[in-house]
């Protein structure tokens, strides 16, 4: 059970932080430190610190090379990928100091950066991701990406090695690129070719009421209002996929982007609709962030169309849009409206694909414009959530960070 705990908030990690290696160790640090070792674990209710024994479970579960190095710099666990890396069995890297997997030529910069780590690390916990060359057991060259993370054990100070092969990363990545490019090619393919099909029965549907209207029954023209309402959903659909796959798949192109000019764009391209609705959007100053720009375009853009579609009937929609500096470095971003609302047990529903609150003849859509918002804030390690009540508008709180840790 113990280990099956472990291999579910590792593997969940994984996921999350799958590209960041910056961020992976410390949110697998810090998900386990969260996790009561006592209660959860253990047979006490008193929680316990960590210790080796509980990092040497931890670190097997790991899908990379992991080494934990003590005070005296020398390796005191190795998981089993060491050796797929490095050449080693663990059990003959333990005792053993970390310069052994340094060639000899790079060993004096590497003892001064390791020295310098360990002398900052432990008043300024994070990780630290960067490119090193290491020393397999038959002596040739490894370029490798390491991520440094320091944790306070029960035993003592410990820093904590993830090495994972840049041969390997990189074919694996541009395998993904690849794929991802294929499939975000056929998703368009795909879209265009289902279009063209239903934009002829639209135009059919049609023709048929205005040429046959008068050999027509009411029930015959009923039944065509309903198919052109049919291929209007599907064609909501197909755009919704496609947005939705772009997301998905497209990596997060990072620059600075300031989101007061940004919502000031989304508030033009939705003129239109703001002027029919009689809607008014109220904004406190927005900071400037680091992030893709079309994908944050695309996240206020879904949630102020949101709150135009979900209004009251004869109240003007009001929007307001705030944020708040954190002491994290991190923003966080509230859109506020005055519409019809939701109920709280739905506030994590709301955001899964295809899922909808309303019948399509009160409220037109797909269900796929808050999912999109969540995978964006999900590229760019934020988090979103919605608080409503019924009759009482709905609140969608968004937290991002200010600057990307890792920008790819």
């Amino acid at each position: 059970m113990r280990t099956q705990k472990i291999d579910y908030i590792v593997g969940k990690c994984c996921l999350n932080m799958y590209g960041h290696m910056e961020l992976f160790l410390p949110n697998i640090i810090k998900k386990i430190e969260e996790f009561n070792w006592g209660g959860s674990f253990l047979t006490t209710n008193e929680p316990k610190p960590l210790s080796i024994r509980h990092l040497s479970v931890m670190a097997e579960s790991f899908p990379m090379a992991v080494l934990v190095a003590g005070p005296d710099q020398k390796i005191v666990i190795a998981n089993h990928h060491t050796e797929d890396l490095f050449g080693y069995a663990h059990s003959e890297l333990n005792g053993q100091p970390i310069d052994l997997l340094v060639p000899e030529s790079h060993r004096p910069k590497h003892t001064q950066q390791v020295n310098g780590f360990y002398s900052w690390a432990a008043h300024r916990p994070m990780g630290m991701g960067r490119d090193v060359i290491g020393r397999h057991k038959n002596g040739h060259e490894i370029p490798m990406e390491v991520g440094l993370s320091p944790i306070q054990l029960d035993e003592g100070f410990f820093v904590i090695a993830s090495c994972v092969s840049l041969v390997i990363r990189r074919t694996l990545e541009e395998s993904l690129k690849r794929s991802n490019s294929e499939l975000e090619q056929f998703a368009s393919i795909a879209s265009h070719d289902l279009r063209e099909p239903l934009r002829k029965v639209h135009w059919f549907a049609e023709l048929l009421k205005e040429e046959c209207s008068t050999q027509l029954t009411e029930s015959g023209k009923d039944y065509l209002t309903r198919m052109q309402r049919a291929v209007v959903r599907m064609r909501l659909l197909i755009d919704g996929l496609l947005e939705y796959s772009r997301v998905l798949h497209k990596s997060p192109a990072f620059e600075k982007v300031d989101l007061k000019d940004l919502v000031a764009q989304v508030e033009n391209d939705l003129e239109v609709a703001i002027v029919e609705s009689g809607a008014e959007i109220t904004k406190s100053d927005l900071p400037l962030i680091e992030g893709d720009r079309m994908q944050m375009k695309q996240l206020f853009q879904n949630l102020i169309a949101n709150s135009l579609k979900y209004r009251k009937p004869e109240i003007s929609p009001h929007i307001t849009i705030t944020s708040e500096i954190l002491s994290d470095s991190r923003v966080e971003i509230r859109v506020k409206d005055n519409g019809i609302g939701f109920q709280e047990k739905y506030s994590n529903q709301i955001f899964q694909s295809f899922k909808r609150l309303h019948n399509w003849s009160e409220y037109e859509g797909v269900g796929m414009g808050l999912a999109i918002c969540r995978k964006v804030v999900d590229r760019h390690q934020g988090s979103i959530q919605a608080i409503g009540a019924p009759n009482e508008g709905a609140t969608f709180v968004i937290t991002l960070p200010l600057k990307q840790e890792n920008p790819s």
